[in-house]
């Protein structure tokens, strides 16, 4: 039985991976793209596991980094440190993790004053569920129940994203909802830029408009046609 440090060390590995991109996959399911080529369609879980790994690797990618001189990380200590959000509202530490939202997390950080990048790798880990889920609710709500799971899993890992990074979360998005029910992809990079308290863009939008390009080959549209 690997040791705690151990399985310290390969949760921390395996979140690293996941960061760098392309889209960490150890099970091989996923094609170019980051699209699932099994056989027919994954199953519900396996959907859920990999938006949940395609969600990990976009925040780490896009919330902050620690090697570019990333907002509230101490480089002499190794520690990240509360800081205002890009959006506004509640400060916000290491990777998108909002102080005035609850969890463990979040009450760790503001015990401690602080938090390690081992602790951030794996509040990015632990957090995500809870936002995947919440965003599972708010489409389900609006579509029915199951509407969710006939999604495929990037395009629930992009409205997960909002759900996690936006204040209101995925339900401030009702149009990206709708875009995405439909599999208009062209609508769903018309509704998806965020912006910060100042109205200007996110330097996060580039990565979610390829993330949504990615989608063309896999997501069948139900959109109307232009005319009809």
């Amino acid at each position: 039985m690997a040791s705690i440090e151990e399985e310290r060390r390969q949760s921390l590995k395996a979140a690293e991976d996941i960061a760098k991109g392309p889209l960490y996959d150890p099970e091989g399911l996923l094609g170019l793209g980051g699209n699932f080529k099994g056989e027919g369609e994954p199953s519900a879980a396996d959907k859920r596991r990999l938006a949940l790994k395609d969600m990990a690797r976009r925040i780490m990618k896009v919330e902050n980094k620690k090697g570019l001189g990333g907002r509230g990380w101490d480089p002499l200590l190794q520690r990240w440190y509360p800081h205002e959000s890009h959006e506004g509202g509640a400060k916000t530490i290491a990777y998108g993790i909002k102080l005035s939202n609850g969890g463990p997390w979040a009450d760790t950080a503001l015990r401690q004053g602080y938090l390690t990048d081992e602790q951030a790798v794996q509040a990015v880990e632990d957090e995500a569920p809870r936002y995947y889920d919440n965003a599972r609710r708010t489409f389900d709500k609006r579509y029915g129940d199951g509407a969710w799971d006939g999604l495929g899993f990037r395009q629930q890992s992009i409205l997960a994203d909002y759900e996690y990074g936006v204040r209101g979360g995925l339900a401030s998005f009702p149009k990206l909802m709708q875009a995405a029910y439909e599999g208009d992809i062209d609508a769903m990079l018309r509704e998806s830029p965020r912006y910060d308290a100042k109205k200007r863009p996110l330097g996060r939008n580039k990565v979610l408009a390829e993330d949504i390009e990615s989608l063309r080959p896999s997501v069948p549209s139900t959109a109307p046609e232009k005319g009809e």
